[in-house]
């Protein structure tokens, strides 16, 4: 068995044991922390240079703090897992893309682009209406299943393809990341403040119409009001019927999702992240089961194995060092360092605190600090020092600064990720077409917040 291999099955397996766990049987800390183990020495090899940079910068950083500090055994393992529940949730979360696949979605929605929208605008809404909802499970994978499925009818029929695209993917996707349950960003930000989803998800779906729709205002002068240059196309009322129904099926399998995460919560299943775990695996496997007898079903699920779990592999090797790290910093005493500084600078903004907090994770990307780290970090100081806001406006307001760092930054991965696919420079993807709007999107978001806020401290 290759290396490769003993880290995707070790992967697995830790999403396995976490998933064994919600029977409270067992926490499983210490085969989960032995699954973390051998993704670590096997996997951490083949990451690509910049992950393997934060991996080794944060795992020897934290394993420094912790001889330092002299942790017990069980600290250390502990920071082992600390983080790994996230990797069990992407495990499950990229099922999802096993019916995305079997269901021939591709033909479906080309259909619906050549035959419904007669201008460049109302394309566009729904390009991000579509992106914003597969974007809540497809994740990390969004970017280039938008473009393989609708890359080649948008050059067809758009005047602007690459600025089309790029704005309407890009921006869809990083406001996704304030509110879909299976996101990265929302778990650490969970895992950083102790938020639940359920604080969350309101005021990040409200940012995420706002952004779509002040997109849509924005892009409107450079968008063609003129009838799409469509060609010859052959109109078929049974394609049709079928494209729209696949479309609202997979409406129906977000908020499925959504609601299921609000019924586990309400029963106190687990802690903050398994409501995610469970509802995910669920609902990913049930619509998975709706293809086993599709002739490419066993194809798409060594596809699964062999290439979407392989993904994960470095992002799991980096929340163990990211782990070892936060918790590290948890128990050192060191992050007593920091909170007078950030005390005497929310003494200073009051309620102004919130939109300093989005800067924060903005300004930090530009000089090298990912997201993840500052989710983490940053959340655990923010909600130590007793500011007059809600965990779950904490977390929110530290998401909306990740979400404008991922579609502006030129070294953010979505960022790259677009220009990459689309022959343009980052900067040009992120601070050249999106920076003005991003502006605009900070300003306003940080008035709802501020006033999201608000409401809270009148309801209590």
């Amino acid at each position: 068995m290759t290396k490769e291999k003993i880290a995707v099955w070790s992967v697995i397996s830790i999403a396995v044991l976490h998933m064994l766990a919600l029977t409270r049987v067992s926490d499983f800390k210490y085969p989960i922390a032995l699954a973390a183990l051998l993704v670590l020495v096997f996997g951490y090899g083949g990451m690509s240079g910049s992950f393997k940079k934060m991996a080794t910068f944060f795992l020897l950083a934290g394993a420094a703090l912790n001889t330092y500090s002299l942790q017990p055994f069980p600290v250390w393992v502990d920071g082992i897992n600390y983080m790994l529940n996230i990797s069990a949730i992407l495990v499950i979360m990229q099922i999802f893309t096993i019916p995305i696949k079997l269901g021939d979605y591709e033909k479906s929605f080309e259909y619906l682009l050549l035959n419904t929208f007669r201008s460049e605008r109302s394309l566009y809404f729904f390009i991000s209406c579509v992106t914003h909802v597969f974007s809540s499970f497809l994740l990390f994978g969004t970017i280039p299943v938008m473009l393989s499925l609708l890359g080649r009818p948008l050059q067809r029929i758009v005047s602007d393809y690459p600025r089309f695209a790029s704005t309407a993917l890009t921006r869809s996707y990083s406001i996704v990341l304030q509110w879909a349950p299976g996101a990265v960003n929302i778990l650490l930000a969970m895992q950083g403040t102790g938020a639940t989803w359920g604080e969350i998800f309101p005021i990040g779906v409200i940012l995420s119409v706002m952004a779509i729709a002040l997109s849509c205002i924005t892009e409107n002068k450079r968008l063609s009001p003129e009838p799409l240059a469509r060609g010859a196309v052959r109109e078929d009322k049974a394609m049709f019927a079928a494209a729209v129904k696949k479309l609202i099926l997979v409406v129906c399998i977000v908020l499925l999702l959504i609601v299921l995460i609000q019924v586990f919560d309400s029963l106190k299943i687990g802690n903050n992240t398994s409501c995610v775990l469970l509802a995910g695996l669920l609902v990913a496997v049930g619509w998975m089961l709706r293809f086993i007898r599709h002739p490419d079903f066993k194809v798409s699920l060594a596809e699964y194995v062999n290439v979407n779990i392989v993904k994960i592999i470095d992002l799991s090797v980096l929340f163990i060092s990211l782990g070892v790290f936060a918790k590290a910093l948890d128990v050192s005493g060191v992050l007593g360092y920091i909170y007078g500084y950030i005390g005497i600078l929310a003494g200073a903004t009051g309620i102004f605190m919130l939109p300093v907090i989005s800067l924060l994770i903005f300004a930090g990307t530009f000089v090298g600090l990912h997201p993840f780290i500052m989710l983490v970090v940053l959340g655990k100081i923010l909600v130590s020092l007793n500011l007059p806001f809600s965990t779950g406006v904490i977390a929110s307001a530290l998401l909306f600064g990740a979400a404008l760092a991922y579609m502006i930054c030129p070294l953010a991965a979505i960022v790259l990720t677009a220009a990459k696919f689309l022959d343009q420079t980052a900067y040009t993807v992120g601070a050249k077409w999106n920076g003005p709007y991003g502006f605009v999107y900070f300003t306003l978001g940080s008035v709802l917040l501020m006033l999201w806020n608000k409401a809270q401290h009148i309801l209590r």
